[in-house]
């Protein structure tokens, strides 16, 4: 510790030493330098513990994980030390500053500085002139620095206590200790002076009482009528701002590539400062703030300089005002209120031209694409070739004797195998409960169809297909960034859940069951790198795709995220067309490789560990809606007596048996294969009866199969079901599935 004398940039400090451990190493290396950037490398990777401890306590800057990659390692380090940029004028700007605070230092850098006079000494070499002028340089440009950030901070500072908090965070970032600190007295008379210049007009003023209530309702009347008609060209106007707001962002994403265009760079900045004056004046504020940021970012770009910092606070305000456009344009059209949701491809077995007014007036956020199909073998065809998400039947179209077959065969097509039903009908044409629960339809309606029934249809649909959406996690510590990517991953009908504390990510991973990760390369503390190492290491997930989120897009930077098990890498600023491709082309290649470690290959349905992860959740979102749960397990009676004729009798029997188990009960209720010859159904509810009547239904179809089998004309199959009702909020899967097995049992 003694041989570290003078100013250390950087402190890389391993947790094992020959005389103590790191963490203790840096407890005393803070009473001497404590604002020293540290990066602490470790063998084992950091509960949440001692993170907040390395983050908090110590003041950790980075926390890598063993072994070190060199390439990765250099990646890691870059933008970590603090840097001085010298603009004009010569002023400090801090580069790892927010933009706010940069704008205020550059703001008070506009007032004249007072000149110091010096006595003159003229040098007696070349050499020392050179070196005494450049100290001197130094000196008074560190001088003007402080200076500057007192007045500034004197003036703009609320509280005392603030106003040292932000000046202690100002002398950490360019690591040197400010002189001439405001006392809190002066900043007192600084703040009495501010509100002693304020204009007469800010009281409140008086109410007149001598006017008569028929002239205050006329005022009143014209009041609202002008604000309805600026309302409207307000409306009008705003329908250029979404235009030119992705014209800034992929302005941007050329600068981020060629930051040594000026003229590019101009061009930005003049975008930028027309859309903050622009959508403040429409009343869009939020994205009059994210504009006016952009533009102070763009202005204090070093192109010759590594100013990630600046880049990252660029595309968090693009993402953030393109969310606020988007909620905007939601409260609009008075939607704001109804959550759009997306229904993926509808087949619809019904005359177009009943739903053709319904379809037309839908609510533009609901997402559906429908294709018509004219009778039941043109649906089944259909579906044979092209994917669907959902069906909707009209019930006329086809004898209420043939819909068990249609729904059957709708939902034994391969791709179709969670397909989501519902169906309109007259009058007296629609089943009782129990046979609609066990034909799988979700959701029905009666004649004549409008844009209400359609809609709440749909949203039915939708609601029953969550189980089969691919889960997203998205792991960053920016809340806008990650809300953003959850809107438009969801549009288009996935399970997007975003975590913004990166060192929980492995419990994230137990709780979402994700298809795909979403990881930003740099976040406090820990980085991208890393995490995606550590989760090859793990045998359940070294096989998962995990796509980078960087505003890193050098060659150096490609290199990094690949080297450390990225599969693929996505540039900010992040274009919603580009990220709903990369990531459907990664799920598109991992799906097969996902059906193999969640699917049974023989039945179709869920391997036992996803059915009792599943059945957790959808348990929990039983006691939360207050519904009713139920496990239940159906077992193949005579099961071994099966394998007098052979294993492949036997595993047909089984097979048939749970292909048809796939193809019945509605897409939400949860099928899995629980042993050899058990199945497993797991389900909430709003009718216990209508549940358990589609169980026996389920019997009932079994036992009326002919299985024809070597050596015998005909062989009857029976299944025995033992079911298991939630009693309380406390029973837990666990206690579940033992008291059904009890029942299948005794």
């Amino acid at each position: 510790m003694n041989k570290l004398d003078g100013r250390v940039c950087l402190s890389i400090v391993d947790f094992r030493l020959p005389d103590m451990d790191g963490m203790t190493f840096i407890s005393k290396m803070r009473e001497k330098f404590p604002r020293t950037p540290v990066v602490f490398c470790t063998s084992n990777f950091c509960d949440a513990k001692t993170f907040n401890w390395l983050r908090n306590i110590l003041h950790v800057s980075l926390i890598l994980q063993k072994p070190i990659e060199p390439n990765i390692f250099l990646h890691q380090l870059e933008g970590l030390l603090p840097t001085i940029t010298r603009v004009e004028r010569d002023e400090p700007t801090l580069v790892n500053m927010a933009p706010a605070n940069v704008e205020a230092i550059k703001t008070a850098a506009e007032k004249p500085a007072d000149k110091t006079k010096g006595k003159k000494t003229e040098p007696k070499t070349a050499k020392k002139a050179d070196k005494k002028a450049k100290k001197g340089k130094e000196a008074k440009s560190k001088k003007e620095g402080t200076e500057k950030f007192a007045a500034q901070k004197a003036v703009s500072t609320s509280s005392y206590e603030e106003y040292v908090k932000q000046k202690e965070e100002f002398e950490r970032v360019e690591g040197f200790e400010l002189a001439g600190t405001a006392s809190k007295e002066q900043l007192e008379q600084e703040a009495e002076e501010r509100w002693r210049q304020l204009p007469d007009d800010l009281t409140e003023p008086e109410v007149e009482t001598n006017e008569s209530l028929l002239v205050q309702l006329q005022q009143m009347r014209r009041k609202l009528e002008t604000e309805a008609r600026i309302r409207a060209a307000q409306l009008e106007l705003r329908k250029a701002i979404p235009p030119d707001w992705e014209k800034l962002s992929e302005s941007i994403g050329s600068l981020k590539s060629q930051p040594n265009d000026q003229l590019l760079r101009k061009d930005c900045e003049g975008l930028a400062h027309r859309l903050r004056g622009t959508s403040g004046s429409l009343g869009l504020s939020r994205v009059s703030a994210c504009a006016g940021k952009i533009e102070n970012c763009l202005s204090i770009l070093n192109p010759d300089e590594d100013q990630e910092f600046l880049w990252s606070e660029v595309f968090r305000a693009l993402a953030d005002g393109e969310t606020s456009l988007r909620l905007a344009e939601s409260m609009e059209r008075n939607e704001s209120d109804k959550k759009g949701f997306s229904v993926g491809n509808v087949l619809m077995l019904t005359d177009e031209s009943k739903f053709r007014s319904a379809i037309s007036q839908l609510n533009p956020y609901v997402n559906a694409d429908f294709v018509f199909a004219k009778s039941a073998t043109d649906a089944v065809m259909k579906a044979s070739s092209y994917r669907f998400d959902s069906a909707v039947i009209d019930l006329s179209f086809i004898p209420a004797a043939h819909l068990p077959q249609l729904t059957r065969e709708l939902r034994m097509i391969s791709n179709n195998a969670n397909l989501a039903l519902a169906c309109f009908a007259n009058d007296g044409e629609i089943p009782d409960s129990s046979a609609l629960s066990y034909l799988g339809i979700s959701a029905t309606e009666k004649f004549p169809a409008d844009q209400e029934k359609l809609e709440s249809t749909l949203q039915k649909l939708a609601v029953s297909r969550l189980n089969q959406q691919p889960r997203v996690l998205t792991v960053d510590d920016d809340k806008v960034l990650t809300s953003f990517i959850q809107t438009i991953l969801s549009n288009i009908g996935m399970n997007v859940q975003a975590l913004n504390e990166p060192i929980h990510v492995l419990e994230a991973l137990e709780d979402v069951q994700p298809d795909i990760v979403l990881l930003d390369v740099m976040m406090p503390g820990l980085s991208g790198f890393d995490v995606c190492r550590m989760l090859r290491d793990q045998e359940k997930w070294h096989t998962i795709p995990i796509l980078f989120l960087t505003s890193k897009s050098d060659p150096q930077g490609r290199a990094a995220a690949f080297q450390s098990g990225g599969s693929d890498l996505l540039s900010k600023p992040i274009l919603s067309e580009e990220l709903i491709a990369r990531v459907r082309a990664q799920l598109d290649h991992s799906h097969s490789r996902r059906m193999t470690q969640t699917i049974d290959g023989s039945t179709g349905a869920l391997k036992k560990d996803m059915l009792i992860h599943r059945a957790k959740e959808t348990l929990a979102e039983s006691v939360k809606n207050k519904q009713t749960f139920m496990f239940s397990l159906l077992r193949i009676n005579n099961f071994e007596q099966l394998a007098s004729y052979g294993l492949f009798s036997q595993m047909n029997v089984v097979s048939v048996l749970g292909k048809l188990l796939c193809s019945r009960f509605t897409a939400e209720v949860l099928r899995g294969r629980w042993d050899d010859n058990t199945f497993a159904v797991a389900s909430a509810c709003d009718d216990k009866e209508a549940a358990l009547a589609a169980l026996q239904s389920f019997s009932q179809e079994v036992k009326q199969m002919a299985f024809m089998l070597p050596f015998a004309d005909k062989l009857d199959i029976t299944i025995n079901i033992a079911t298991a009702v939630r009693a309380s909020d406390f029973d837990s899967i666990e206690k579940l599935c033992k008291d059904a097995e009890a029942k299948l049992n005794s």
